[in-house]
């Protein structure tokens, strides 16, 4: 029976391909460039066993299947770093392509959307045994200074820019 407003498929769709074939994968996430009072920059490193460890990033990550940006860019402040934060809106997006080898899983397509935010709850904590082992509040001087992954000098750009008619 069909459903009125439904699309049937003419076709059975096809199997997926075998987890071990390396093909080509896009991964979308959400990040939040969250800016304090003092308009330091929340940061969190990224865990020794990952492969950028040792490296700083902004909080955030991937999406969940069905989870909107902005509501993926929240719980993963939260997850990362014990803080709640609110989103003021969209800073931006970054996009980069990273050849894996096979056994990696294949290329990488990164999609990621940045939001700019601000506290509003929690207390600022570790995450252990997951994705990012601390989270820190940085000027810009001293976050600048850090070992960052693209996407957070991206993010510090995109947070401390200046309007056209600053000084």
């Amino acid at each position: 029976m069909t459903v009125p407003g439904s699309v049937t498929s003419p076709r059975p769709l096809a199997d997926p391909a075998p987890v071990s074939d390396p093909i080509a994968t896009t991964r979308i996430s959400a990040h939040a460039l969250v800016l304090d009072d003092e308009r330091r920059i929340l940061l969190c490193r990224i865990a020794p066993h990952i492969d950028a460890g040792g490296r700083w990033t902004l909080p955030g990550g991937g999406l969940e299947f069905g989870e909107t940006p902005e509501a993926g860019a929240l719980r993963e402040v939260e997850e990362e770093s014990g803080l709640t934060v609110t989103l003021d809106g969209l800073a931006g997006t970054f996009t980069a392509t990273v050849d894996r080898p096979p056994d990696r899983g294949g290329p990488m397509h990164w999609v990621s959307i940045l939001y700019r935010a601000h506290p509003t709850g929690g207390e600022l904590r570790d995450e252990l045994e997951n994705s990012t082992d601390t989270c820190g509040w940085f000027t810009e001087r001293e976050a600048r200074a850090l070992s960052l992954v693209r996407l957070s000098m991206e993010g510090l750009d995109l947070a401390f820019a200046k309007s056209e008619g600053d000084h």
